[in-house]
């Protein structure tokens, strides 16, 4: 007689023991009992809040890197300039004017307008067919297509990747009378002319001009006493929070506003020399800053970048800024 236990199991009993089966691609396979194919509710929330905290963890990480990486992209930069004053010293024997009237007009007749420092560095960072078309030894003359078309031009060189500025400026936006009504490429940098007193770097006051990119002059290693290493010659000036640069001109009657900005100026107003976020009355957007956060870059005119606390104390900033002051600063 057989018994209950040896007669053999009914499909219905089978399935409750070994679970049901299930096919996947053509092939049968077994799921275990008590076993859940899916997920509950719960289950999902919980995952998806995992993983948004994950990703609020992991973006500023990633932004951090991103902004690593556009700094380090400035300081390449800077250098690139740094190396090229260095080779525009050998060929000529000093660095070039900061800027420089040669006559020209603007096309509404304006003759207020010059070739800035950033005009005579084009051969020496690859652009040699656009200083060609340019020619800054010659009148600037915005009625020839050549000469407007070509400042209007964007180079990488000159431009932060931090910096979200515009590709160019016109002077009734932001650049006073730089080049009449007419819009230029845009810079993220300032030459430094010195300057002991508020604006004070003119044509008719050289001995305030202590800086190493003059407005009509030029200045020899050999007239930098402080040092080569203690002693800057451009610095960055953003166009989100301050009113940026251009490259290729500037106003005749400014000459230290556009292109160029003494490295004191702004401590006559109680605020801190680099990325200063005082009221001025509209002057806090002329000085150094950037939008990398804390400080600012700068290259010193032995070609080396260095990365400025916005902390910097306002009489190292003058001296840093000051090619013969008998103070020479060693920047970190």
């Amino acid at each position: 007689m057989m018994r209950s236990s040896d007669r053999p199991l009914r499909p219905a009993r089978l399935s409750r023991l070994v679970g049901p089966r299930r096919k996947c691609r053509g092939q049968e396979y077994t799921v275990p009992p008590g076993r859940r194919t899916g997920f509950t509710l719960v289950e999902l929330l919980v995952v998806i809040a995992i993983i948004g905290i994950l990703i609020a963890l992991l973006l500023p990480a990633v932004q951090a890197a991103r902004e690593a990486a556009r700094r380090m992209q400035c300081s390449n930069n800077l250098k690139q300039m740094g190396l090229a004053f260095q080779t525009y010293h050998d060929v000529y024997k000093s660095l070039p004017p900061g800027k420089i009237h040669t006559g020209g007009y603007a096309l509404n007749g304006d003759e207020s307008h010059n070739w800035s420092w950033g005009a005579f560095l084009l051969p020496f960072i690859e652009q040699e067919p656009l200083y060609d078309q340019l020619h800054p030894f010659d009148p600037l003359d915005l009625t020839l297509p050549r000469h407007l078309d070509s400042l209007r031009q964007v180079i990488a060189t000159y431009r932060c990747p931090s910096d979200a500025g515009m590709d160019t400026l016109n002077e009734n936006f932001v650049i006073q009378g730089s080049v009449g009504e007419e819009s230029i490429g845009y810079s993220s940098y300032v030459g430094n002319p010195g300057g002991t007193e508020s604006m004070a770097c003119y044509e008719e006051y050289p001995n305030e001009c202590r800086g190493v990119l003059l407005p009509w002059g030029c200045v020899r290693f050999a007239q930098i006493t402080d040092g080569l290493s203690n002693t800057f010659a451009v610095g960055e000036r953003d166009g989100d929070k301050r009113i940026g640069s251009v490259w290729g001109a500037a106003n005749y009657a400014y000459p230290t506003m556009e292109t160029l900005f003494v490295a004191d100026s702004v401590l006559d107003y109680g605020c801190g020399p680099l990325n200063c976020t005082g009221d001025l009355g509209g002057g806090e957007k002329w000085c150094f800053g950037s939008c990398h956060p804390g400080g600012a870059q700068v290259v010193l005119c032995d070609g080396s970048a260095r990365f400025l606390p916005d902390t910097i104390e306002g009489d190292v900033w003058k001296n840093v800024g000051t090619k013969d002051d008998g103070f020479p600063i060693t920047l970190p």
